[in-house]
C-alpha cells in the first residue's frame, strides 16, 4: 500500500503542468493592495483571454479613492518549455520571466537571461518550498514560494496558491502586493 501511494505521488509530480497557478477562465478577478514608495494603491486584475497555455490578464491600478485607473497593464501568463512564465506583454512591459518550473520542489533553482546586450541580467529563481501564507483575502495552505534574484536590481519573492494563483509579490522593502479578494469566473 505504501509503495502504491509513493508511486501516485511520483506520477503526480511528473505530470505537474503548472495549471494550478495560471489556468483560469475569462472573467476571473483578483484584487490586490500594493504598498510602494509612492504610497498605497489597489490593483484589479481580470482574465480577458485564454488561448491554450496562454492567459492574458488586464490590470487596472487605482490610487487612494480614485475612480479612474492611473495605469492599465496587460500581462501574459503562459506555460511553455516546462515553465510558467509571467510578463511578455505585447508592448513594453517586463520581459518574460520563468517563475515556476513544473515538477520543481524545494531547493530547485533555475536561471534565465532577461533582456539583450549590455542591459541584460541573469535571473536565478529558487523554489523555497510550500508553506501556509496569510494575506488579507485569507490563509492559503500549500502555497508555493519562489524567490527571483535579479542581481543588483534586487530580489522578488512570489507566493503562488493552487487554484488561486499569485497571492503575494514582494520586492524587498520597496514593494509589496497582497491579494485582498479572489473571484473565480462562473
Amino acid at each position: 500500500m505504501q509503495l502504491a501511494a509513493l508511486f501516485l505521488v511520483a506520477m503526480g509530480a511528473q505530470q505537474d503542468t503548472g495549471e494550478q497557478f495560471y489556468k483560469f477562465k475569462v472573467g476571473t478577478t483578483w484584487e490586490y493592495d500594493q504598498i510602494d514608495p509612492d504610497g498605497k494603491s489597489r490593483s484589479i486584475v481580470t482574465v480577458s483571454k485564454v488561448e491554450d497555455a496562454k492567459v492574458t490578464l488586464d490590470s487596472k491600478d487605482y490610487r487612494g479613492e480614485e475612480k479612474e485607473p492611473f495605469k492599465t497593464d496587460v500581462t501574459i501568463l503562459s506555460a511553455k518549455d516546462g515553465f510558467l512564465w509571467i510578463g511578455g506583454a505585447e508592448e513594453g512591459g517586463m520581459p518574460p520571466l520563468p517563475i515556476y518550473k513544473f515538477g520543481s520542489k524545494k531547493g530547485d533553482t533555475w536561471k534565465h537571461k532577461l533582456g539583450e546586450g549590455e542591459q541584460s541580467i541573469e535571473a536565478e529563481v529558487s523554489h523555497l518550498g510550500t508553506e501556509e501564507v496569510q494575506v488579507p483575502a485569507g490563509t492559503f495552505k500549500d502555497t508555493t514560494v519562489v524567490e527571483v534574484n535579479l542581481g543588483e536590481m534586487g530580489t522578488l519573492k512570489i507566493s503562488l496558491a493552487p487554484n488561486v494563483g499569485m497571492i503575494r509579490f514582494e520586492m524587498g522593502e520597496m514593494m509589496k502586493l497582497e491579494l485582498t479578494k479572489f473571484q473565480p469566473a462562473k
